[in-house]
């Protein structure tokens, strides 16, 4: 359950999936369409009959048997026993029981299993072809004896010339744009990283993420070079949670190898910056990146809500956790069925668990709460299983509006709410709090001048009042607590505008200070709640940095306008969107919003959105913390 107090409205991320990249591919749809089951049949049929190709780049959990025919040693290989018993019978050289994710990919597309792309004999490369190597890394020092990330691209540019020798270019050209170029990399690099740097500061973990990053970017180029458009991503799992690492480092519970953990974070952020800001340089360029790391983790997490009996031991190998010897030693363990388990071996999933993350792959699935949309409180009839939000446009923690939902209404209402509900209901929900922006917006428009000592005596009262609600809410049994934190005022187009005779083209040093005073007041006061209140966690999402490096840097984040708003008038389309108040006002609205940060003066973008609540819900530590806000659903 998920309440929300907030005086503003956080967007969600938009879904993204291979079959929505197809759709787009038949021109069936402008975006993802969300459809019943029955008509995401005949779609889906749609796409399968076009015979999409899809050529496959990744390390172990996409090789098909790649391996098999490269001199390396047992454990870089898995052609024996029991490996491959669950569905083929027999060993191929996946490391599963039985199929993989881009097994389950080419049975949505239509296409035969894979067979690797190293095996001897002829091929029909018109459909794909898939390159994938056990232990394979992006940087070839990872692991050199495997097909490593450019020897898989030489590999891939021998088949797109060998297409246009057999089938002519106008022909090889068509198949390699409107083929789906799937890939799985990271994994391989950040083990070795991390056996061969024992404690990395977080500059040499940030270091050695930026070089995997802009190696893999250059792949991804000279794909696109080649002909390619149409990009699936799967990012790195959550490699400190697998049962070798587990196992190595003895651990057990829910605990897990947190700097391998931290590393993949800043690789799947890196990732995802990458990628859009590639969709912004490169003509054509259409990605999906699959969350793979929150997917796998709430199935480690949360195994029987998927099916599985065990998580944290793999169905095969020995040791604690049976993370490693998988059919490499005699006297291994195996389970005696393999679907009750999320992991086959000890760092690969089972095919059950594949077939599970395929679909996530395929059809997108959400990795956020899972939950239906969080209902308006006025809303009449509205269900408030799932949380309910009473968020208010324009308010604040006073009455500075009157006539709009403030703070001691929105608390009132919620007491309303939890009245009818179990206190063990409301220990378990999350509080999703935003609040102060239009409180200092307010009290900076009518005091310009005001002095510093005013503004601190402003804003004692305005974090004042907050905690004072925080602990009645606490005290009707709210446990679990997510702030995000002022925003940068001071430099949103509405602001900019309003003190541009002033201020030409700067932000406005008053609300900044006044923020950056709210963000550190709210920071101390959420730490002394978490010392004195029995059971209080907290997520704090510093909003503020996060939104203010997009503002001075966009293109870095896959946009062309920071500064400006899409919909407005003025000098940075500031005020009037729709038409202002009176609804008759000239303004200007920009040909796609997913350019812009700003969508008008004072609100951000839904794609801005969508990039914010990627780490509100899953952001590091010094972007959200001490929890994010998958953690906090994930406390008890």
């Amino acid at each position: 359950m998920l309440p929300s107090l907030s005086s503003g409205k956080m967007g969600p991320a938009a879904a993204s999936s291979i079959r929505s990249l197809l759709y787009r591919l038949l021109l069936l749809y402008s975006s993802l369409l969300i459809a019943p089951a029955s008509s995401q049949g005949d779609e889906t049929r749609q796409a399968n009959n076009k015979h999409v190709a899809i050529f496959v780049f990744g390390d172990s959990v996409y090789d098909p048997g790649n391996n098999n025919y490269l001199y390396i040693g047992i454990e870089g290989k898995a052609n024996f026993t029991p490996y491959g018993e669950s569905f083929f019978k027999y060993p191929t050289g996946r490391f599963c029981d039985g199929r993989t994710v881009p097994d389950f990919a080419a049975i949505y597309s239509n296409l035969p299993l894979w067979e690797p792309y190293l095996q001897p004999g002829s091929h029909n490369f018109s459909s794909g072809a898939n390159f994938a190597s056990g232990g394979a890394g992006v940087l070839e020092e990872s692991n050199p004896n495997t097909l490593y990330s450019q020897k898989q691209l030489k590999y891939f540019k021998e088949v797109a010339n060998l297409l246009k020798q057999q089938l002519g270019d106008a022909v090889a050209k068509k198949i390699l744009a409107d083929a789906i170029y799937l890939s799985s990399f990271g994994g391989v690099d950040y083990m070795s990283f991390i056996n061969s740097t024992s404690n990395p500061t977080e500059l040499q973990q940030q270091e050695y993420v930026n070089m995997v990053i802009g190696n893999f970017t250059d792949v991804i180029k000279e794909i696109y070079e080649t002909g390619g458009r149409k990009f699936a991503f799967q990012n790195v799992g959550p490699l400190g949670c697998q049962p070798e690492l587990k196992q190595q480092y003895n651990l057990s519970g829910g605990a897990c190898v947190e700097v391998l953990q931290a590393i993949a974070s800043l690789h799947n952020s890196l990732l995802s910056n990458v990628t859009s800001e590639l969709q912004s340089q490169l003509s054509g360029f259409e990605y999906v990146i699959f969350d793979f790391f929150n997917s796998l983790n709430d199935m480690i997490n949360y195994p029987t809500k998927y099916g599985f009996n065990v998580s944290e031991i793999a169905c095969c190998g020995i040791g604690s956790h049976r993370g490693s010897g998988c059919g490499r030693v005699k006297q291994y363990e195996l389970c005696s069925d393999p679907n009750e388990y999320v992991f086959f071996d000890g760092g690969h999933p089972s095919e059950h668990a594949d077939s599970i993350l395929s679909d996530f792959l395929w059809n997108g699935g959400s990795h956020f709460a899972n939950l239906d949309m969080v209902p308006p409180y006025l809303q009449p009839g509205a269900n408030l299983s799932d949380g309910v939000n009473f968020a208010s446009a324009g308010s604040g923690v006073f009455d500075i509006m009157p006539g709009l939902i403030n703070l001691p209404k929105q608390l009132a209402y919620f007491k309303k709410v939890a009245s009818s509900l179990d206190k063990e209901v409301l220990m378990r929900s999350v509080f999703l709090i935003s609040m102060g922006g239009n409180d200092y917006f307010s009290f900076n428009t009518k005091n310009p001048n005001a002095t510093v000592a005013e503004r601190q005596q402003y804003q004692r009262m305005v974090v004042g009042n907050l905690t004072n609600a925080l602990k009645e809410i606490y005290d009707l049994g709210g446990r679990k607590f997510a702030f995000q934190n002022v925003g940068p005022l001071g430099c949103m187009p509405l602001i900019k505008q309003q003190f541009y005779s002033q201020l030409p083209a700067s932000c406005n040093k008053n609300f900044l200070i006044h923020a950056t005073m709210h963000n550190k007041a709210l920071s101390n006061a959420l730490k002394k709640l978490e010392r004195h209140l029995s059971g209080f966690k907290y997520s704090l999402f510093d909003y503020y940095s996060a939104l203010l490096d997009r503002i001075n840097n966009a293109s870095k984040y896959g946009f062309k306008e920071g500064i400006k708003a899409c919909c407005g008038s003025g000098q940075f389309n500031g005020q009037n969107c729709g038409g202002g108040f009176s609804g008759k006002d000239a303004y200007s609205l920009c040909s796609n919003p997913s350019d812009y940060v700003f969508f008008d003066g004072g609100h951000t973008t839904e794609r801005a959105n969508s990039q914010l609540a990627e780490l509100i819900w899953s952001g590091v530590p010094n972007v959200t913390g001490p929890y994010n806000v998958k953690q906090l659903f994930e406390l008890p």
